[in-house]
Parts: C-alpha cells; sequence; structure tokens
C-alpha cells in the first residue's frame, strides 16, 4: 500500500500558478514573471512540486518540460543554471528521450521533482544559486497545451 503526500501551498513559493502553458515562457503568477528568492548563500533541498490538470497529446509528438533555473542575479539577466528538468508529453517523443522504453502518456496528476539550488563545478567548488524561477520548454503540435500549476513544497519529512 502506497503513502499519498499532502503538499501545503504557500503563495510565496509558487514558481506558476494555475495556467495553460503552449509555448516557451518563464512561470509567471498573477501574470508576472516568477523569481522566489531563497535568501543568502544557503543550501535548499526541496520538491519542485507539478500539479498537472490538463495535458494535449493529440498529435503524439508534444512534449513539455519544466526546467528550474537558478542564478546569483536577481533578474536573471546573468548566471543562468539549469538545477534540473522535468519532462512531460507524449510517449512517442518520451521514448526517445528516455532511458529505456515509455509505454505510455504523460498523465495529470501531481508530479514531483527533489532538487537542490546549487551545483558543483569539474574542481569539487559547490555554487549556491539563492533566486529560482521555471521556465518552459514546449515542443511538438501544440494546439492546448499544458495546465498546470508549481510549487516549492519542502522535503523535510516528519516522524
Amino acid at each position: 500500500m502506497g503513502m499519498t503526500r499532502t503538499y501545503l501551498k504557500d503563495a510565496n513559493l509558487e514558481f506558476q500558478d494555475t495556467a495553460t502553458i503552449a509555448a516557451d515562457v518563464v512561470g509567471k503568477v498573477a501574470a508576472v514573471a516568477k523569481i522566489i528568492d531563497f535568501g543568502g548563500a544557503h543550501n535548499v533541498s526541496g520538491d519542485l512540486v507539478i500539479r498537472v490538470t490538463a495535458m494535449e497529446i493529440a498529435s503524439s509528438d508534444e512534449q513539455y518540460d519544466v526546467v528550474l533555473q537558478g542564478s546569483s542575479s536577481a533578474t536573471f539577466a546573468s548566471d543562468i543554471n539549469t538545477l534540473g528538468r522535468y519532462t512531460m508529453g507524449a510517449k512517442e517523443v518520451l521514448g526517445v528521450a528516455s532511458i529505456g522504453v515509455v509505454d505510455k502518456d504523460g498523465a495529470t496528476g501531481t508530479h514531483v521533482m527533489p532538487f537542490h539550488n546549487h551545483l558543483v563545478n569539474e574542481d569539487g567548488d559547490q555554487q549556491s544559486f539563492r533566486y529560482l524561477r521555471v521556465v518552459h520548454d514546449v515542443t511538438g503540435t501544440i494546439a492546448t497545451g499544458i495546465t498546470y500549476e508549481s510549487i516549492y513544497a519542502s522535503n523535510i519529512k516528519g516522524n
């Protein structure tokens, strides 16, 4: 028997409010590009929680990537780094991009991508990113797109 995890929604930690995404755009809340400031040089770990309510896959070539980016720039004018990518869409496309065979299309529901806000370079030095955002990488024959919201959730587990 599996456990279901509940995620609390904090409007201050929302990367993308519920919207239909049909093109490459930056995550927005209340129609404004959303950048979350995690403060200082602290290491942050958590889950990017993606709640999908609709996903168009009628042409069998649609792919929707939710990309988590980090930066030391409050405006993302420079130093933009990919911290994670969550891919959904038609099984015909996912099977090409994934290891192994994908035998079912992406689904509505809650998807979770664990992440942290730092990268380690080839010299072993760690760089933490104070500012985080999501961007969308949408490919294929898109008519309506994907409707979803995404939030940050702490991955601290209680007893």
